[in-house]
């Protein structure tokens, strides 16, 4: 292949340089993975990011902001689903007591005078 200037044969050099560090490191990984030492594939990135030389520090700017923005809304969609279950047991609890409320006042109901009238008192103490 033939360069036309000196920077695009920097730069095909530099990008085949980029290109055997990548290899190399992803061989490492797989074999510390093949001896069953955890790494994620999120660990994998960030060590391989925080390995490129500062020509590339842009680039690993912008893909950690990236990552960092996905991170925040994936835990805000935690965050979420955290508080509408929190509300759902709130409103199941409010139901529940409020159905036991309303079976108190029927069996009150039924009962004589005087005990129809203690047990009015205990429901206004409970509400």
């Amino acid at each position: 292949m033939a360069y036309d200037n000196k920077n695009e044969k920097a730069l095909a050099s530099m990008i085949l340089c980029v290109k055997l560090a990548v290899i190399e490191f992803f061989k490492l990984v797989e074999e510390l993975r093949e001896v069953e030492v955890v790494i994620t594939d999120e660990l994998t990135v960030f060590i391989l990011l925080s390995n490129l030389s500062k020509k590339f520090e842009n680039f690993v700017v912008t893909m950690e902001i990236a990552f960092l923005k996905i991170k925040l809304l994936e835990e805000g969609k935690k965050q979420c689903a955290i508080e509408e279950s929190a509300i759902k047991v709130l409103m199941e609890d409010r139901s529940y007591a409020n159905s036991n409320e309303q079976r108190v006042d029927k069996n009150s109901a039924g009962a004589t005078n005087g005990s129809r009238n203690n047990n009015n008192k205990c429901n206004k103490n409970l509400k």
